[in-house]
This record gives C-alpha cells, structure tokens and sequence, in this order.
C-alpha cells in the first residue's frame, strides 16, 4: 500500500495519476469516498457536481466545507478512527496488488496503515498551492507532521520530477513488469 499525505492542492490525486500511468495495477482509495457519496443524497449536491460553467476544481472547493462538516460529525458520533477502520475494512474485503490511499492527511491513518499494510507514506508539499488565508483544520495542519518514507516538493518542471518519482516508487512496487 502507499499512502499520499499532504494539504489540499497539494498534487495528491495528480501523483496518484502519474503512478497508475506507470502501472495501472494501482487502485486507488480514498477514506472519504463514502462520505462523498452520501453528501450526494444532500439537496442540490448532485446540481451543483453536474453544473456545466463551473470547473471540477471550483465544485471541490464549494462542497470541501460540507465533507469537512460532515466528517467530524461522523468521527463525534462513531470515534477518531472511524473513517480509518471503514477502510482498513474495504481494502480486507476486497485484496488488490496495490491500493494507493489519495487522502492520508492525519498521523493517526498513516499509522494505521503501517500497522494493517505494508504501507509507505509519500509526503507531497506544493509551496505554491498555500493559501492566503491558512486553514487550521487539523487535516491542513497535520500532513506536515507525518513521517513519510518519501518527500516529494510539487514546485520543480511542471510534472517531470512528479512523473520521475511515480515512475521510481512504481518500479519499487512492480520490478519485474
């Protein structure tokens, strides 16, 4: 398993693409994947998703309020590590070569992972994707905080460094293919 850490705009899901690309045998997960799904059930959720003028990029940051919300409600009524245990329990029912966690941004899931999985944590840190305004949500302040067995600065030849170190990682992964 790999586990990318780091804040928002940060490269994760991009970085994820890039390793696929080297080997589609990576699937990825996210722990909020079900939590998007049932905000889905929310009125003018699946309005605003299919709005045609607004970019993907602009409909993620509209709803990131609500899945922040509707995450720690979640967590005050079935513990901390709910949303660790509901995937821990996903990727057991269901053995893949290699599952890519997309959204490990607490300490407390990187080390989850590496107590259940033979997990190791890519850290991505973009400079110039930090906000004017700084978020203290623990999910913006804690990736920083995780111990990662690789660091990847997002700031470097557009994509060439990211697709490098996706290429390294993947051959790690899969030597032989």
């Amino acid at each position: 398993m790999i586990a990318i850490a780091g804040k928002k705009h940060s490269g994760k899901d991009t970085f994820f693409e890039l390793l696929q690309k080297q080997n589609p045998g990576f699937v990825r997960i996210s722990l909020a994947d079900f939590l998007r799904e049932d905000a889905r059930l929310l009125p003018g959720v699946k309005t605003l998703e299919a709005h045609p003028v607004y970019p993907q990029d602009i409909k993620k940051e509209m709803l990131r309020p609500l899945w922040k919300a509707a995450a720690d409600v979640m967590k005050a009524a079935y513990g901390e590590q709910f949303f660790i245990r509901r995937t821990v329990s996903d990727i057991n029912a269901n053995p893949r070569p290699v599952y890519v966690v997309t959204d490990c941004r607490l300490r407390s899931e990187a080390k989850a992972f590496r107590e259940h999985f033979d997990c190791k944590v890519v850290h991505i840190v973009r400079p110039s994707s930090e906000p004017k305004e700084v978020d203290t949500h623990k999910t913006e302040t804690e990736p920083a905080l995780i111990k990662a067995d690789y660091s990847i600065y997002n700031n470097r030849d557009g994509l060439g460094y990211l697709e490098a170190t996706a290429k390294e990682i993947a051959e790690e992964y899969f030597p032989n293919e």
